[in-house]
């Protein structure tokens, strides 16, 4: 159920000096999080352009999008709910593409996942760190990278039960022809 999924708290809350990230740079790729992401200057900007062009500040808090980022085991599900409409992706990390930190000439501090995201004022960098450091883990284990350990340890594991079967047969006195 929705309600037993642990979440991280909101992005203002995750850099601050009395609740730091519990993110160490390891990650359980079992386990799940979920982070908003959503920009608050989004609604400030768009709040005094639309009260210069139209006289309504208010309008900015009803276009301003809230963007919410599950990791999952095998999937990210990006979240985007706004007054235009909901939309919900399923991405696996294996094709999740570049995953990148990335600064703003004005000091914020955002993520680029298929588009630039700056969550909360834009200097939350433990958030984003911690964001971009669990996709860039997952995806290793799921992606190309995976595939390859996960075929080395295969090839591995392989030797090693030709190299026991090798000796059951040799015990038994069993000969194999070829």
């Amino acid at each position: 159920s929705m309600a037993s999924r642990p979440t991280a708290p909101k992005a203002q809350m995750i850099t601050s000096a009395n609740n730091p990230s519990a993110w160490s740079d390891i990650d359980d790729p079992a386990s799940i999080h979920t982070y908003d992401l959503s920009g608050k200057h989004d609604c400030w900007i768009i709040a005094v352009l639309s009260l210069f062009s139209c006289g309504l500040p208010c309008f900015g808090w009803v276009l301003a999008e809230e963007v919410k980022l599950t990791l999952e085991a095998e999937e990210v599900v990006v979240s985007q709910v706004s007054c235009c409409g909901n939309k919900l992706r399923r991405i696996p990390y294996g094709e999740l593409g570049s995953v990148e930190e990335t600064r703003c000439c004005c000091g914020w501090v955002g993520l680029t996942l298929g588009r630039t995201m700056f969550p909360g004022w834009g200097y939350e960098e433990a958030l984003v760190a911690e964001v971009v450091g669990r996709l860039k883990a997952r995806q290793r284990l799921r992606g190309d990278t995976g595939q390859i350990i996960r075929s080395e340890h295969n090839a591995e594991m392989l030797q090693e039960l030709n190299e026991k079967l090798d000796c059951i047969m040799r015990h038994l006195k069993i000969t194999y022809r070829t």
